[in-house]
């Protein structure tokens, strides 16, 4: 999988393993498998990326902060009901469904039939597969409508002159 870390190109790595704690305070540890310089065969060399990365990353995927929390709690801790979740993250349960009609409106989470709901997380394979399939309906939106948009452009630069 690869990973920007924000210094440079891509990095590969593998989750190794997950220390359960809060989510707020968990720490991911993963294990670079990126050819060096080279092209020898891969370092192993373990690196710890913290939750606020974990977060950041997902934010930078296009999740909202608060969206970012509750899927990763999700991910983690597996399926809780909405006041469970509040009561974690310390936010308005107000917010969190927010969030929750957010992130199943995107595909992201699935809740249960059951009064009070149980929300999971869909796998995170799934979640880059709906952002893939996303960008690229917007993609072929724009190229469909570019003629239209350029035309459109032109004449609000010539009225302007």
């Amino acid at each position: 999988m690869a990973i920007e870390t924000g210094f440079g190109e891509p990095k590969n790595v593998a989750v190794t393993s997950i220390r359960n704690t809060p989510v707020r305070d968990s720490i991911i540890h993963v294990e670079k498998t990126a050819k060096n310089s080279t092209g020898t065969k891969p370092k192993k060399d373990a690196t710890k990326l913290t939750q606020e990365w974990t977060l950041k990353t997902l934010t930078s995927l296009g999740f909202k902060q608060a969206d970012s929390e509750i899927y990763l709690l999700l991910t983690k801790n597996g399926s809780q009901k909405a006041r469970n979740i509040a009561k974690t993250l310390k936010t308005q349960r107000r917010q969190v469904y927010r969030s929750l009609q957010n992130l199943q409106t995107k595909g992201i989470v699935n809740a249960s039939t059951e009064r009070p709901a149980q929300f999971s997380a869909v796998s995170f394979e799934k979640v880059l597969d709906e952002l893939i399939k996303s960008n690229r309906e917007e993609a072929k939106r724009i190229e469909k409508n570019k003629n239209e948009l350029l035309t459109k452009w032109q004449t609000l630069i010539r009225e302007s002159s």
